[in-house]
């Protein structure tokens, strides 16, 4: 019976320090910060990607095919650290070493009263990398050989981690924090209900993560100009139901994962109410035809107008208000009730130097009163085709550049050419604005979505069909880009050619050169081969707003 006592007795301890420890070594490295960090950004690095993955991005990175342009873009990196005349001195595999392990930096936001100003708010940056006692200690004497006084900037903790900050106050608060694998702080970044809500948003181990959590009013300590109180104007837009901005992006997920959020209390009244509800379709896709990429969002700009003018109006003297407030009224009673709330960018066809089309929802009635009203000064009618209705901007005369002295006589120069305004030309039918500075796709869109039997167009598209499903049935954005049929080589000769005429980098623009060779001698297939879609859908709900991005 003693010795059982005494097993069982070595079992609890055991268990009261063995279990503790194991929670704290696979604690992430933002959950043992200071509760008063404000930002951080938190890679898993390089060595938390799956060998195997499915994901499209790390397929990518690995296929040997794409080699020659992973060379050109780890030398820009490289080339980039070397401009530091500090960081130059680490050798590259100790960088290497470096990037595969995790990381965390981040920002205090600390009260520290300074001589001249009491209770100002004061920003304290930081970096904490897991990198063994090895790596951490080659790098340390590789940075103070370069600048003797870096050593009273970073620590080296007894379980490795390597930590940088030039406030000796935060320098020796990480390293405790981080003296051991087990070591456990109170009043951690753990505690607080905005990181755990950010957990929660990015579930899972995401490659990378971002955390910006929205500092209270009086830890800003706003700076009033003459004629603009910049106190007043943020009090007004109530930044203090923004609680939390986040993000991350997970190579390890098929697709590659990423998520956006804006999270805080959506109660009437704040920036949330800029956007616009959710809804199972959108009516401007209509007018998006099968090869296009179609970007759309739902605004309340009502909400839009009424909060910004209330603040603005908060901010500035009374005169200006006043104007203001009337400037505002006539948009409130002319222009919002002719808007749907749905606005729309498509591109009809992939490739460069494709003409835009612009689509909104409108009331037809009140849209048409609009345009021979309030908007009368601005366009002119372009005539009418049955129910639709044509505007366009009134003409310019082109800037005429002056001619050069070996143009022949009567020729225009190529600068001139440039510069010649293109007028925007607006079809106007029961439901729908569209606008394109091409009056032909105006034309031919206005008729397919006035016709009773339209063209299949992009909501037929098996793919497209396919993108939306695996989204919430509610949106209140969607993004939609077929990289299929970019012209990659294209792409990457017009990028070199605009480095080369920009001279500012030669040696960027000599690898930019290279990625366009290698483009044109079959990189082009390798990147079509493995990014096919990119898709990005955004939603509304009681913790706020949230997108979610694929790319297939």
């Amino acid at each position: 019976m003693t010795r059982c006592r005494i097993a069982c007795l070595l079992l609890a301890t055991w268990v009261l320090t063995a279990v503790p420890a194991a929670r704290a070594q696979t604690q992430p490295l933002p959950a043992r910060l200071p509760a008063d960090t404000v930002l951080y950004l938190y890679s898993r690095g390089t060595d938390s990607i799956a060998p195997a993955s499915a994901n499209p991005l790390a397929r990518l990175w690995s296929d040997p095919g794409f080699a020659p342009a992973r060379r050109l873009i780890e030398q820009a990196f490289f080339d980039s650290v070397a401009r530091n005349p500090r960081l130059a001195r680490i050798p590259q595999r100790d960088l290497d070493a470096l990037l595969a392990r995790p990381a965390v930096f981040g920002i205090r936001l600390t009260e520290q009263p300074a001589p001249k100003s009491e209770g100002q708010s004061t920003g304290r940056g930081f970096l904490v990398v897991e990198a063994g006692a090895k790596i951490a200690a080659q790098v340390r004497a590789v940075l103070v050989s370069a600048d003797p006084k870096a050593a009273g900037h970073m620590r080296i903790t007894p379980s490795g981690y390597l930590v940088f900050s030039q406030d000796p106050a935060t320098l020796a608060e990480l390293a405790k924090r981080f003296g051991s694998a087990t070591s456990a702080a109170s009043s951690s970044l753990a505690s607080l209900a905005a990181y755990r809500d950010s957990l929660a948003e990015l579930a899972g181990s995401p490659t990378l993560e971002f955390f910006l959590r929205v500092p209270a009013m009086a830890m800003l300590h706003p700076q009033t100009q003459p004629g603009f109180d910049t106190g007043a104007f943020l009090r007004t837009l109530h930044l203090e139901r923004v609680h939390l901005l986040c993000g991350s992006l997970d190579l390890n997920a098929p697709a590659s994962l990423g998520h956006f959020a804006i999270l805080g209390d959506t109660a009437p009244g704040s920036l949330f109410d800029f956007f616009g509800p959710d809804t199972a379709s959108f009516s401007t896709l209509e007018a998006a035809p099968a090869s296009a990429s179609y970007v759309v969002n739902r605004l309340d700009i009502g909400a839009v107008l009424s909060i910004i003018v209330d603040a603005f109006s908060a901010a500035l003297p009374p005169d200006q208000s006043a104007r203001l407030k009337m400037i505002s009224g006539l948009l409130s009673t002319a222009i919002v009730p002719a808007l749907g709330g749905e606005y729309a960018a498509i591109t009809p066809h992939p490739g460069p130097g494709r003409d835009q089309l612009y689509a909104m929802t409108v009331h037809s009635q009140q849209a048409s009163e609009l345009f021979e009203s309030t908007l009368a000064p601005f366009v002119e009618p372009a005539g009418s085709d049955g129910t639709i209705r044509y505007f366009r901007f009134p003409r310019k005369p082109p800037e005429q550049a002056p001619a050069k002295t070996d143009d022949p006589p009567g020729a225009q120069s190529a600068s001139g050419s440039a510069r010649k305004p293109v007028p925007s030309f607006i079809a106007l039918t029961p439901h729908l604005l569209l606008m394109s500075h091409d009056e032909a796709l105006v034309r031919q869109v206005a008729h397919e979505v006035t016709s009773s039997a339209p063209p299949p167009g992009l909501s037929a598209v098996p793919e497209f069909r396919a993108a939306r499903a695996a989204m919430p049935a509610q949106l209140l954005s969607f993004f939609y880009m077929n990289l299929q049929g970019i012209d990659w080589t294209k792409r990457l000769e017009q990028a070199a050619a605009s480095a080369a005429r920009e001279k500012k980098d030669p040696r960027a623009a000599a690898r930019i050169a290279a990625l366009a060779k290698w483009a044109r001698e079959g990189g082009s297939a390798v990147l079509a081969r493995h990014l096919h879609l990119f898709v990005v859908g955004g939603w509304k709900d009681a913790q706020g707003v949230h997108w979610r991005g694929d790319i297939h």
